[in-house]
């Protein structure tokens, strides 16, 4: 009779490499995404199937993971993985960074904001003879028509980062003090940000 032996191994990230991919995709504000996941293995023996699991410190993403299959010595395994979210309807709820881990490494990943822009990335003028659609703005003063600028602004940048290029403020003041223009980076679109109307 043979009694079968265990040994814990402390990886390290020279041991095993986890590269993190995004899908060439564009989902909106509190749907799942999908990232592809490479594993490579640089011990010099077999990495036993072990789960994948993906977590955030603000708790958008949930609790999430991917089997992952044996991984020979010196190769590498590619799995998709679906980050599941809560379902939310501001940016502020978005979480910049993904904590993976896997055999006991721990990987940190950033989350790019222009994942989150639905079919804006693809959005273009129906008519051949409008190269770009121009849109205005407006409304009564303090009414967020230079937050909502900036919030788009956000969604398309390129690293997790807010963008504050249109003066915001609140209340019944103005903030635009003139007609100011903002050409969306990527797509046919040009926002126009005006005076805030008031009862004068």
């Amino acid at each position: 009779q043979h009694t079968a032996l265990t040994m814990q191994v402390a990886y390290t990230l020279d041991d095993i490499q986890i590269d993190v991919k995004l899908h060439d995709q564009r989902v909106r504000l509190g749907e799942n995404f999908f990232e592809i996941i490479t594993i490579h293995n640089e011990t010099g023996h077999t990495l036993l199937p072990a789960r994948l699991e993906a977590t955030s410190s603000s708790g958008y993403v949930r609790k999430c993971g991917v089997e992952v299959p044996l991984v020979a010595p010196y190769q590498q395994v590619t799995v998709e993985l679906e980050v599941r979210v809560r379902h939310t309807t501001i940016i502020d709820d978005l979480e910049p960074t993904i904590t993976y881990s896997y055999h006991g490494i721990t990987v940190v990943s950033s989350v790019p904001m222009y994942i989150f822009t639905g079919k804006l990335k693809t959005l273009r003028p129906y008519h051949r003879s409008a190269p770009k659609y121009n849109i205005m703005l407006f409304g009564v003063a303090g009414a967020s028509k230079s937050s909502f600028i900036n919030s788009i602004l956000t969604l398309l940048s390129s690293h997790y980062q807010t963008i504050h290029c249109a003066a915001v403020g609140g209340g019944n003041y103005h903030n635009s003090r003139k007609l100011a223009k903002f050409d969306l980076k990527d797509i046919q679109v040009t926002l126009w940000d005006t005076w805030g109307l008031t009862p004068d």
